[in-house]
């Protein structure tokens, strides 16, 4: 395996291992992660995506466990909250999370990031490699999609643009993500010391996992 350029990131930069990543799954296709599927609005996708390769950016010259502790630790610690305080209270919009009810700030703030981190001019150099994943056929934008039951979790409104995974991009999560669990094994984890892209896709996945984890607790404490 070449350490710096591993496969299956070679055809990736680290904004497309980002969007990819929270690109929604196709509706009927349950998430390995927490049990749920995530349906994200194209423009939340970016959104996110933004702010985890920020992150990574900013910590690079961490090593790899320091790097997941303090985001556990930091984002995990605050995410619950600003979903809570986020989410509109009643009607259709109720489990729903969209930026363009949040300040750009208000997330820069999450990831301990300043103002300038998160701003509209770095949000168009995401929506370039949302449009290089369609290019690459590991996504694509459908017109019609279907809401399959109480394990669906919307984020975003509908009917927002959404960007939906194809079997192509699917399989290729499915190969990064064992190459991660392949890494995380080894003695010498210097991929992910040094593959900014890996870092980025990694913490975007442990991000989901808070997103479903969270939500779902929400939802739940409603229903008390």
């Amino acid at each position: 395996m070449n350490e710096l350029f591993p496969h299956p990131f070679d055809d990736l930069n680290e904004k497309e291992a980002a969007v990819l990543s929270f690109t929604s799954d196709r509706v009927g296709n349950a998430s390995s992660e927490a049990g749920g599927v995530i349906v994200c609005p194209t423009k939340d996708a970016i959104i996110w995506s933004v702010c985890i390769e920020r992150f990574c950016s900013k910590h690079r010259a961490w090593e790899w466990n320091s790097l997941e502790k303090i985001f556990v630790d930091e984002v995990g610690g605050s995410i619950g909250h600003f979903l809570a305080k986020n989410r509109p209270s009643r009607g259709l919009r109720k489990n729903s999370l969209s930026p363009y009810l949040v300040p750009l700030s208000d997330y820069a703030s999450l990831f301990g990031l300043g103002s300038s981190s998160v701003t509209s001019k770095r949000i168009n150099e995401f929506k370039d490699a949302e449009r290089s994943l369609e290019e690459k056929a590991l996504i694509k934008d459908p017109f019609l999609f279907g809401v399959p039951g109480a394990e669906l979790l919307i984020f975003g409104l509908i009917p927002y643009d959404f960007s939906f995974k194809t079997e192509e991009g699917a399989e290729k999560v499915i190969k990064m993500k064992s190459l991660l669990w392949e890494i995380e094994y080894e003695k010498e984890n210097s991929a992910l010391k040094l593959d900014l892209r890996i870092r980025v896709f990694k913490l975007a996945n442990i991000l989901r996992g808070m997103f479903i984890e969270h939500i779902k607790r929400i939802e739940k404490d409603d229903d008390v």
